[in-house]
């Protein structure tokens, strides 16, 4: 696992609906780092497959890998119930780490797409220094209940 942490959905779609089928999420971590600075992530997401409500707790994990080996780049059709770290969550997609932002202190921006569905997230150094750009990325997510 690169990364993973509890995040509050604290806006949805904070520009308006700009398609369809996609909602921006504007969360919050739940764990700040050794700055006491929270991570943030603003996420789009397929909400006909994963409805998200303002207010909602998510758990987001970033991985490079679902089965510990090095991806192989052959598609391998998931079949639910085969053991695959995919079963412990709601929602998952597959992309690429295309932007990588260093600031003056010690936060990073990270941007990946998964498919046009963008992903960037901010926090400290230390915390997502396992995020390379021109990394193949899966993101996972379930709800906090």
């Amino acid at each position: 696992m690169l990364f993973s942490d509890e995040f509050r959905v604290v806006d949805l779609n904070p520009d308006g609906k700009k398609f369809e089928r996609v909602n921006r999420l504007v969360c919050t971590g739940s764990s700040a780092g050794a700055a006491n600075v929270s991570t943030d992530l603003v996420l789009d997401i397929n909400c006909e497959v994963f409805e998200v409500e303002r207010d909602e707790n998510l758990y987001v994990a970033l991985m490079s890998t679902l089965d510990g080996k090095p991806d192989s780049g052959e598609y391998v059709p998931y079949e639910e119930g085969d053991g695959s770290v995919l079963d412990d969550y709601e929602y998952a997609m597959h992309g690429l780490i295309f932007d990588v932002q260093h600031d003056e202190g010690h936060r990073v921006a990270i941007t990946a797409s998964f498919g046009g569905l963008l992903m960037k997230i901010t926090g400290e150094q230390n915390q997502l220094d396992q995020l390379q750009n021109d990394q193949n990325l899966y993101i996972l997510m379930k709800r906090l209940r």
